[in-house]
Formats: C-alpha cells, sequence, structure tokens
C-alpha cells in the first residue's frame, strides 16, 4: 500500500489497523451491546473478510445474516475508500435498526366485514431489509389483527407474504407502505380463488384451503424461506415473485 493511500485511510478511520497488505476497521455497536463487525481488506486485490462477534443470540443470527449481505454489497466496489465508507454506513443502518426498539402503535383498521364479499389473494412483498424488532411486532400484530396467514422472511432481503381476504391484504400493504423503509414494494398478487365468499355455500368454503397454515412464520434465511414456501400449493409462483423473476 502506498503512503498517500495509508495517509488518506487513517485521516478517515484513525481507529483502523493499517499494514502494508491490509486494512482491517472494527465498527462496534454504539450501545455497548458488544456487538462488533470487523472487515479486513486485503491489498491490493481489495479481497474482503468479515466477521462479527456477539453475546445475544437472536442478535449474532442478525449480524451473520446482515454480514453476507454486506460482503455482497461490498464485492463489486474497486475503491479502497469506497468500500470503507460504504461498510461504515450501511453498519451504522444495522446498529440504528437494532436499536430501533420503540413499538409502533397499531393502526385503526376497517372492520373485516366490509370486505367479506372480495375474493381471497395472496400478496408478495419484498424489503430490502427486515431487522427492526417494531417493524417485526407490528407485522405479526397487524396479520392477526386481519386475520392473515403467512410467511415473513427477516434479514437481508426481507420478503412479506400475505394470505386472506382481498380488501383485508389491500388493509395491511397500506399499512406497510406508511412505515419507513429503505426499499419496500409489492411484488404481485395472486388470486387465491375466482369466486368471493359470498358466492360460496358453507360446503364449498368448509374445502377451501388455505394456501399458508394458520400461524404466521418468521423465518431467518433465504434458503429455509424458499424451501418453506416451495412446499405450498403454488409456491413456485410464489417465489418467482418474490426473487422478481
Amino acid at each position: 500500500m502506498d503512503d498517500d493511500t495509508a495517509l488518506v485511510v487513517d485521516s478517515v478511520f484513525p481507529d483502523a489497523i493499517i499494514t502494508p497488505s491490509s486494512i482491517t476497521l472494527t465498527f462496534a455497536d454504539p450501545s455497548e451491546n458488544n456487538n462488533t463487525i470487523t472487515l479486513k481488506c486485503a491489498y491490493p486485490d481489495l479481497g474482503l473478510s468479515i466477521t462479527s462477534s456477539s453475546r445475544n443470540n437472536d442478535c449474532r443470527k442478525t449480524i451473520l445474516n446482515f454480514s453476507a449481505f454486506l460482503h455482497e454489497s461490498l464485492m463489486p466496489l474497486t475503491d479502497l475508500l469506497d468500500i470503507l465508507t460504504t461498510a461504515q454506513a450501511l453498519t451504522s443502518e444495522l446498529w440504528d435498526e437494532l436499536e430501533s426498539t420503540q413499538p409502533l402503535p397499531l393502526p385503526v383498521l376497517p372492520l373485516p366485514s366490509r370486505h367479506s364479499s372480495q375474493p381471497r389473494c395472496i400478496s408478495v412483498m419484498y424489503s430490502h431489509h427486515i431487522i427492526a424488532k417494531s417493524k417485526l411486532a407490528l407485522i405479526k400484530q397487524l396479520a392477526k389483527e386481519l386475520s392473515l396467514s403467512g410467511v415473513l422472511k427477516k434479514g437481508w432481503p426481507g420478503f412479506i407474504v400475505v394470505e386472506g381476504r382481498g380488501g383485508d391484504v389491500d388493509v395491511f400493504f397500506m399499512e406497510m407502505k406508511k412505515l419507513q423503509w429503505q426499499h419496500f414494494q409489492e411484488r404481485g398478487r395472486i388470486q387465491a380463488s375466482t369466486q368471493t365468499e359470498a358466492q360460496m355455500d358453507t360446503a364449498q368454503m368448509d374445502a377451501e384451503a388455505d394456501t399458508f397454515p394458520q400461524a404466521f412464520q418468521v423465518l431467518e434465511e433465504t434458503s429455509e424461506f424458499s424451501t418453506f414456501v416451495r412446499s405450498l400449493t403454488g409456491g413456485e409462483a410464489i417465489l418467482k415473485l418474490a426473487f422478481g423473476l
């Protein structure tokens, strides 16, 4: 590493450990929760090594998930300073989200009976990430209040798939849009039935099986999410929407 590069890095990141062949930065959780992410950038090939530590098991899983996302985000970058500043910015966002524990209020919801004549559908939503505990709690509570089943994949990326009456799914999606996201979109819907509940007799409604189990699922790994959804009726179509295929 040339002296000019080392000087610039040292001025921007005074805590960096600089050697002729590498730069090591440790990003510590400002809340003193003993969570750290260490980035070692080999020079001049800019190879990356990312490690993390945490005493909290749930937090450790989140940070490991983030480390994979961080590595994927940094690999296309070719400038050393870009790599380090991007890593710092993304890690700061992680610490902010992990500390976002202020409960989000449950909104006033329309009565379910207003939507009973609408057909059932499945909505597939994507987010850059879902890690804030306040959001996770609200999503689960909102799904329960609207009698929606489905699955949430937390971390990077984040997916929310809900199934229920069309009007209740509309309400859920609109409430999700009101939250603060880095990136959030509904990637599509699948009609669960071409008939409305008002058009079905009791026997038909009893035979109308939901795609998802009644309990709302929360998963952490993309592979786990894919396996779970693929096991459901119409799962492949759901996955194609989720991954934008």
